[in-house]
């Protein structure tokens, strides 16, 4: 099994804030305390046969014709490769309408404009089928889940279980059904023209090692609970459960098949959860505030009953039991003084820190706070759209976060199995 501690640091760079969203830093705390349920997914890789072509693309972009050689996962060859399969596979996809392919939009046009022709696949701007498919295809936004699960390096080699788990879709990709796709491979041209509607895709999408390949993501992950979560998946069949709002608030109430152990960490977590929602919505208030001063500020929160400290008595940042990143602790630590204020009615005192916290956020990306006060002591909005202030009541039926369970779930429903 894999660390979780692998993703603290080295979490999907296609999912990271790149300072045009989540201006309260909130991912990294949440994203901390996710890995301890699932130590290898990100809240991208939702789909089953994307996994398929990653992990059976990896395997073919190695292949070089001659026996007992391999293309090296560090040279360039091995992703044009690579890219060529998953142009191939997406438009095999595209025309039999397999859902989450990604690239659609460009797959879309290329179709209309085509008439009866072909398509090219390959390097170059007419094959391609995202603006930077490198970094927001299957290259990119898979390849950490796979690491995570221990079959492909971080040179995107299979490892020696990655060869197990790929040899039942190497063997349907050698099948007669998907000789097109052979073809195209092993053109040396640059870009060569395919018929989509040529290449037969459910042979490989469907073959036999596609039980095999989601219990090894859903299980090999590394997190703390992931088996645990594994076994309670097959025990309820996550009846009425449909993403991680459900699923943890499930687990927390215990009952058959949970551990008093991940009982205590799920109610911990909806706690948390609270807390982040609480926060993030006291935030995009401010920023539809432009102008305002203080007392109007806390003028408006009161009318929304954010005084009443019956109200958020039970607000809890805290995760007991866990070790994590010195910036994660340093970020709840903050938080938690922040919500102190707020449990105390102290709203002057709540809103003041919240900006101070998101300054502090920004400062760290070195960029500007999205919204401070000026030297006026008025709201000063620099981007972000406001959003209207709830109540608390209508906050605590909220959830804001994933914590890598939407994919879990979403994966484990894509089971053959499940279907």
């Amino acid at each position: 099994m894999n660390a979780p501690e692998f993703f603290f640091t080295a979490l999907d760079e296609n999912c990271r804030p790149k300072g045009s969203r989540d201006p309260l830093g909130l991912e990294q705390i949440w994203s901390q305390v996710a890995r301890q349920f699932v130590g290898n997914l990100t809240t991208v890789t939702r789909n089953l046969d994307n996994f398929i072509v990653a992990l059976t693309g990896f395997a073919v972009a190695a292949q070089t014709g001659v026996p007992g050689a391999h293309n090296d996962a560090r040279d360039a060859l091995f992703y044009l490769r690579f890219e060529r399969f998953e142009q191939l596979a997406a438009w095999a996809r595209f025309r039999c309408q397999r859902p989450g392919v990604i690239g659609t939009r460009l797959l879309s046009a290329r179709d209309g404009e085509r008439g009866s022709g072909g398509v090219a696949v390959g390097a170059g701007a007419a094959a391609r089928i995202l603006g930077d498919q490198r970094r927001s295809g299957l290259w990119g936004l898979y390849s950490t889940a796979l690491m995570g699960t221990g079959l492909i390096d971080s040179n995107r080699a299979l490892t020696p279980k990655g060869r197990e788990i790929c040899a039942p879709f190497l063997a349907c990709y050698e099948a007669n059904e998907m000789s097109a796709y052979r073809e195209a491979m092993s053109s040396p041209e640059k870009s060569v023209m395919v018929d989509p509607d040529s290449l037969q895709i459910a042979p490989l999408l469907d073959c036999t090692g596609r039980a095999e390949l989601a219990r090894r993501l859903l299980v090999e992950g590394g997190g703390e609970f992931q088996v645990e979560l594994w076994d309670y998946a097959h025990r309820h069949s996550l009846k009425g459960i449909e993403g991680p709002q459900q699923l943890i608030g499930s687990l927390a109430r215990g009952g058959e098949g949970v551990s008093d152990k991940l009982q205590a960490y799920a109610s911990s977590v909806e706690r948390l959860e609270h807390a982040l929602v609480v926060v993030a919505a006291a935030f995009a208030d401010l920023m539809g505030r432009r102008g305002k001063t203080l007392p109007e500020v806390v003028e408006r929160f009161s009318a929304q009953k954010w005084g009443d400290r019956e109200e958020w008595k039970t607000l809890d940042v805290s995760v007991p039991g866990r070790s994590f990143s010195r910036a994660w602790t340093t970020r709840v630590r903050q938080l938690a003084d922040m919500l102190a204020a707020l449990r105390d009615g102290r709203l002057t005192e709540f809103i003041e820190k919240l900006l101070a916290f998101h300054g502090h956020v920004m400062k760290e990306r070195g960029g500007p706070a999205w919204v401070s006060f000026d030297t006026d002591g008025r709201i000063r909005v620099l981007m972000g759209n406001g959003r209207a202030l709830k109540t608390p009541d209508d906050l605590s039926k909220s959830w804001d976060n994933d914590y890598f369970l939407g994919a879990f779930v979403s994966l484990w429903r894509q089971m053959p199995q499940m279907q």
